[in-house]
């Protein structure tokens, strides 16, 4: 499976503060508050609790190393997952829904693709 794992530490990092910036950004742009206050800040959280475990996690992009980076992995997977069962536990549906749903396939994606070795070479 390593083979697949061509995303570096840094490059994830770059995709994360990217992640959040559209979590908290385009919800607020397409004012999912009219349809959904719930999409709205369920969207809004995980973007800032992202940026919140992004500046902690054992990456280039951080500004401590408390978090080593398979448990960053390993958030991201659930964040994903999350994001996939969300339309489905909460009743999202339309434009909405296929945010949440697209979503939760990247970061799914990002983390299969990510090789969480190639950050520990990039940053001792």
């Amino acid at each position: 499976m390593s083979s697949i794992r061509f995303v570096s530490g840094s490059l994830h990092g770059i995709l994360d503060y990217a992640a959040a910036l559209v979590l908290i950004a385009v919800p607020l742009v397409l004012n999912f508050q009219a349809t959904s206050p719930l999409a709205l800040w369920l969207s809004v959280a995980a973007g800032v609790l992202l940026i919140a475990y992004s500046l902690i996690t054992d990456y280039g992009l951080s500004i401590v190393k408390w978090i080593p980076f398979n448990v960053h992995l390993i958030l991201d997977a659930l964040a994903g997952i999350a994001f996939l069962a969300a339309p489905f536990l909460f009743g999202f549906d339309g434009l909405i829904r296929w945010f949440y749903l697209a979503n939760g396939a990247i970061v799914l994606l990002l983390v299969i693709f990510t090789d969480p070795r190639i950050s520990k070479v990039a940053n001792h």
